[in-house]
């Protein structure tokens, strides 16, 4: 094993000017950690969501049962806000809150918020407001 996949392993890498290191984190809604990965920091974020999704286990109250896999709600930074992982929110029933990147632009219907064009009014001598043509 060369010094590249070890130091790959242990989760640093370089990123702008140095050695870097991203952890990538779930917690709860009192900010208690349900599952955390270490990677690179030339590593890109949108990747680790679902990996990070699958090994989330809360345990059910008193310990009986299975632990239950499925968080109740979502929010991530733009980092996590591809299609992929939207969708894979979407199949796991969870709802998110992860905003768009500026440089996104929604494809399918019901995804993201469309820009309508308003039609632009001219006032009249009579102050009324007409539709214009352009």
């Amino acid at each position: 094993m060369d010094s590249r996949d070890t130091a790959r392993r242990e989760g640093l890498g370089k990123s702008r000017g140095g050695w870097t290191t991203k952890i990538h984190t779930i917690g709860d809604g009192r900010g208690r950690n349900l599952t955390s990965h270490l990677t690179p920091g030339q590593d890109s974020d949108t990747r680790q969501l679902v990996r990070l999704l699958d090994d989330v286990a809360v345990a059910r109250p008193g310990g009986i049962g299975r632990p239950r896999k499925r968080l109740d709600s979502l929010s991530a930074d733009k980092a996590y806000s591809s299609r992929g992982n939207r969708h894979s929110l979407r199949a796991r029933g969870i709802p998110h809150d992860i905003p768009e990147k500026d440089d996104r632009r929604p494809t399918a219907p019901g995804e993201g918020h469309a820009v309508v064009a308003r039609p632009r009014s001219v006032r009249t001598a009579t102050g009324s407001a007409t539709p214009s043509n352009g």
